[in-house]
């Protein structure tokens, strides 16, 4: 009952399309269609998660009702979110037409060159302003957009969470967080689903001048204004011009002492493969330092850090436990195939060749449900991580939000495995059952040339694990009041458990 809910809502959604102004080439249904056909061969044959959490039947109907939908010519837009709301049949976070591996042919037609000169943050399934980017002195943070263009939020919301990606079924939560634009996003290197999607479903927002806006204020009241569009770059500008320099790459772990027995370590993200600097010898220093004055109180802010290296994160905590970690509750890596079929292998591409080459059967046993994994491996011989001689020695905080879905989801759950401190804020990203990543390919459709990225391994948990996310020990989430503030009411929470002896 539930499959067929979804696909009325997505049949009216997309429906929907026909009434906006027409900006995109038509793409004809034999294109359509074939694509169709290649993707839902590498999905079934290649991706560990299609069947975790629908039937071999509840697939087919999918794409059954997908291929309905390209039975007739449609715009290139319209196709370019019909194939992001069918992947979100999958329940993976990491299975999506990535914005950063979309080609130029793509990105040059599909991406807007302008966009709404406002950050926010959803709470619930409220547009927040947390930063004002325009020349308007009315917009004030705390305030909820309303309307844009004329187009409520709600239609807003109800259109973009049909291709907003989460981990299991559960995941509401995840998908209304991917809809908000925050600082780290307005970073000309990264992307987000808004800036992409809203000019899509609703196309005279698209590489337009100027937006509309109907608003609430915090205080009370309704108002109407009037703002500029913005390019990404003009965006970024302006953010650092009024706010500071946004802090990306290695300038978004910092280290900040709120006082000399607390101090707030804040890690943007965990893709250090962007750095200039030798991490290691960073987080060497920062602990020998914070050992050295005796710091009683450490708090790692790790939200909205999606992830990136699984090494990095091990080598953060390794200074944030005195027991060896990895073992408690050991990851099973599982795969779908062993051999590739030839049919696929022209449509595929990934950072490491090997990923493609067949696999030795001998070395693989068959689970039930169709999975591998290596026998190496399901020996259990797991080796841990050693705690680091220098690693922390105090009362320790780690502060979560809901992009933490993937290495930052394992970081969370390491941390509570290990009983390190305390979880406070928002459940995580990600999934208790195991999520799927590790090692990638990008289908690059042939005609249309969309990219999708492909998991190839689910690093799963034995037991019976809940279908979530991670509950924070201490569930505290930021509101309009504290936006409107400008608090971090998250972080208050904790400063005041420290205060009070909590």
């Amino acid at each position: 009952m539930k499959t067929i809910k979804n696909f009325f809502v997505l049949l009216c959604l997309s429906g929907s399309l026909k009434a906006q102004t027409q900006t995109f080439k038509t793409v004809q249904p034999e294109m359509m269609q074939h694509e169709l056909q290649i993707l839902k061969a590498a999905l079934i044959t290649l991706h560990p998660g299609t069947y975790r959490y629908e039937t071999p039947a509840s697939i087919d109907s999918v794409f059954a009702v997908f291929d309905r939908r390209e039975a007739k010519p449609m715009s290139q837009n319209r196709y370019f979110i019909l194939t992001g709301q069918l992947l979100t049949h999958i329940h993976c976070g990491h299975t999506y037409t990535n914005y950063w591996n979309q080609p130029k042919v793509i990105s040059n037609a599909l991406f807007s060159k302008t966009c709404l000169p406002l950050l926010f943050r959803m709470i619930g399934r409220q547009m927040i302003i947390t930063d004002n980017l325009s020349d308007s002195k009315k917009i004030k943070p705390g305030d909820e957009l309303v309307a844009i263009n004329g187009i409520p939020v709600k239609r807003i919301v109800d259109s973009l969470i049909t291709v907003s990606q989460s981990d299991g079924l559960h995941g509401l939560p995840r998908k209304l967080d991917n809809i908000s634009v925050e600082p780290l996003d307005a970073d000309t290197s990264n992307y987000n689903l808004f800036d992409i999607y809203f000019p899509l479903f609703f196309p005279q927002n698209f590489d337009t001048d100027h937006y509309r806006l109907k608003l609430k204020a915090f205080n009370g009241g309704m108002y109407e204004d009037q703002v500029k569009s913005l390019s990404r770059t003009a965006r970024l500008t302006t953010y650092n011009r009024r706010f500071g320099v946004l802090p990306v790459h290695e300038k978004d772990w910092s280290l900040k002492f709120l006082n000399e027995q607390t101090v707030c370590f804040t890690i943007g993200d965990f893709e250090t493969w962007e750095w200039k600097a030798d991490y290691h010898k960073y987080l060497d220093s920062i602990f020998t330092v914070l050992n050295q004055k005796k710091v009683q109180n450490l708090i790692v802010d790790i939200r909205g850090n999606g992830g990136g290296d699984d090494a990095a994160r091990d080598e953060v905590f390794s200074y944030l436990t005195d027991k060896p970690f990895g073992c408690d509750d050991p990851m099973h890596r599982r795969i779908r195939f062993l051999v590739i079929p030839d049919t696929l292998l022209p449509y595929l591409k990934t950072w490491d060749k090997s990923f493609k080459e067949p696999k030795d059967p001998n070395r693989y046993k068959k689970l039930p449900g169709g999975w591998y994994e290596n026998k190496a491996d399901s020996l259990g011989a797991c080796v841990p991580v050693q705690p680091k001689p220098n690693h922390f020695q105090g009362r320790l905080f780690l502060l979560t939000d809901g992009r933490n879905s993937s290495t930052t989801f394992t970081l969370a759950k390491m941390f509570r495995m290990a009983h390190a401190g305390e979880i406070i804020g928002e459940t995580t990203g990600g999934n208790q059952q195991g999520i799927n990543g590790g090692q990638f390919f990008f289908l690059y459709l042939p005609e249309s040339k969309i990219e999708v990225d492909i998991p190839l391994i689910w690093g799963a948990y034995t037991g019976n694990k809940a279908d979530t996310g991670l509950q924070p020990d201490i569930a505290v989430s930021i509101t309009a009041a504290s936006v409107s503030r400008n608090d971090d009411a998250v972080l208050d929470f904790v400063l005041n458990q420290i205060a009070t002896g909590k």
